[in-house]
C-alpha cells in the first residue's frame, strides 16, 4: 500500500508542477490556435458553471497541464468470476471505491494480471478527467480537450460537482449524482449556445437509456445465473451465453438509433463482471436525480441542498428512496421544457461573447 500512495502522489505532484495559467496561454503568441480556441471555450464553460449552475467559483480549472500522455490516469476494476459485487479499496481521504488508479499505464496493467490471477473479473480503463474533491486547484488537462465542445461542457459540469456532494464509501451515489447533474447542465449549456444540437443530444440520451437497460437485463440474467444451484463449469458456459446474447441484442437494437451514435467501443473489449459493475455504478441511479431536479423546479440551489439531505439517512433507507425515485423519473423532453422557463439564454450567450 506505501508503494501505492508512492505513486499517487509523485503523479498528483507532477500535474501540479505541469500546470500554467490559462489566460497567459491565450495571451502568448507561442499558444498553437487551436490550443487556445480550446481554452477560451472553456473560461466560457466555467463561467457558466458558476452563473448558471452555482458550481462552485474557486481556481480549478483556471490553470492548464498537459501531462504528456493520452489518459491522465488508469482504473483498474475487479469483481469475482460469479459475483456483481464490484471489489473495494479503501483509502485515507476518499474512503471506499469500487476502483484504483493508477497514473502509469503498466502500473495499472500490474495490478490487473495480479487479480486475474486471484480469479477477478477485471478491466482497466483509460480516464481522461478526475476531481480532487477541492483538495487542489484542478487543471484542466490535455487529455480533456479532444472532446467535442458539449461532450468537454459536460465533463467539467460532472468533475465541479464532485466539490459539491461527495458521500465516503458511495462510489455509485456519487457518480450517478455528477452523471445526473452532467446531463441536466450539458442540456443547459446546448440551449444557451446551439439549440439546434439539443435533438441530436437527446437521441444520444435516449439510446444510452437503451444500453442501459440492455446492461440491466443482461445483469439480471447473470446474477440468476450466479446464484444457482450449477457447477462451475456450467455458471462458466451460462454466463459466457448470457453475454453473447447480449451481444447479438446489441447489433439489432443499435440498428433503431441514429448512423452517429453506437457503443461499438464499449462492446469491442471483453466482456465480464468488472467492466457491468464499473458501467453501472456511473448509470444505475441517473434517474432518480433527474427526478429530484425536476422536483426542485429547476432550481440548482435546492437540487444540491436536497441530494445532500441524503447524508443524513442509513445506507438502507437511502438505497431505498433512491429506487423509489427512479420508478416515475421524467423523460428528458420534460427537464427541457422546464430549463427553458428558467433563463433568458439568449441574453446570456450575448455575453459571454
Amino acid at each position: 500500500m506505501v508503494g501505492y500512495y508512492t505513486q499517487s502522489v509523485q503523479g498528483q505532484l507532477n500535474i501540479l508542477q505541469l500546470r500554467e495559467p490559462i489566460d497567459e496561454l491565450i495571451d502568448s503568441s507561442t499558444t498553437p490556435v487551436e490550443l487556445k480556441e480550446k481554452l477560451v471555450q472553456i473560461k466560457e464553460i466555467r463561467q457558466f458553471s458558476i452563473e448558471k449552475l452555482h458550481l462552485p467559483d474557486n481556481d480549478s480549472y483556471l490553470l492548464y497541464a498537459d501531462v504528456g500522455q493520452p489518459y491522465v490516469v488508469w482504473n483498474v476494476f475487479a469483481a469475482p468470476e460469479f459475483s456483481l459485487t464490484a471489489k473495494n479499496w479503501c483509502y485515507f481521504i476518499v474512503g471506499c471505491v469500487s476502483y484504483r488508479g493508477y497514473f502509469d499505464k503498466e502500473n495499472a496493467i500490474e495490478h490487473a494480471n495480479l487479480l486475474t490471477q486471484q480469479n477477478y473479473d477485471v478491466s482497466v480503463s483509460g480516464i481522461a478527467a478526475y476531481s480532487t474533491l477541492g483538495w487542489f486547484d484542478d487543471p484542466v488537462l490535455n487529455t480533456m480537450l479532444n472532446w467535442r465542445e458539449h461532450h468537454l461542457a459536460g465533463l467539467i459540469f460532472h468533475e465541479l460537482s464532485h466539490q459539491v456532494l461527495y458521500f465516503k464509501n458511495e462510489t455509485a451515489f456519487n457518480e450517478a449524482f455528477s452523471t445526473a447533474v452532467q446531463r441536466i447542465a450539458t442540456i443547459q449549456w446546448l440551449l444557451t449556445t446551439n439549440p439546434e444540437q439539443i435533438s441530436s443530444y437527446v437521441e444520444y440520451l435516449q439510446a444510452y437509456q437503451e444500453f442501459r437497460a440492455l446492461l440491466k437485463t443482461t445483469r439480471a440474467e447473470l446474477s440468476l445465473i450466479y446464484e444457482s444451484e450449477l457447477d462451475e463449469a456450467d455458471k462458466r458456459h451460462q454466463k459466457a451465453a448470457a453475454i453473447l446474447k447480449m451481444k447479438k441484442n446489441y447489433e439489432i437494437l443499435k440498428t433503431t438509433w441514429p448512423d452517429n451514435i453506437s457503443f461499438d467501443r464499449w462492446f469491442s473489449r471483453p466482456i465480464n463482471n468488472s467492466r457491468f459493475t464499473s458501467t453501472m455504478t456511473y448509470l444505475e441511479h441517473v434517474p432518480a436525480f433527474f427526478t429530484l431536479f425536476y422536483q426542485a423546479n429547476g432550481d440548482w440551489n435546492q437540487f444540491y441542498e436536497t441530494v445532500k439531505g441524503f447524508e443524513d439517512l442509513e445506507k438502507e433507507e437511502r438505497d431505498l428512496q433512491i429506487d423509489a425515485l427512479k420508478i416515475n423519473a421524467p423523460e428528458i423532453e420534460k427537464i427541457i421544457e422546464l430549463l427553458k422557463t428558467k433563463s433568458n439564454y439568449s441574453a446570456y450567450f450575448k455575453k459571454v461573447q
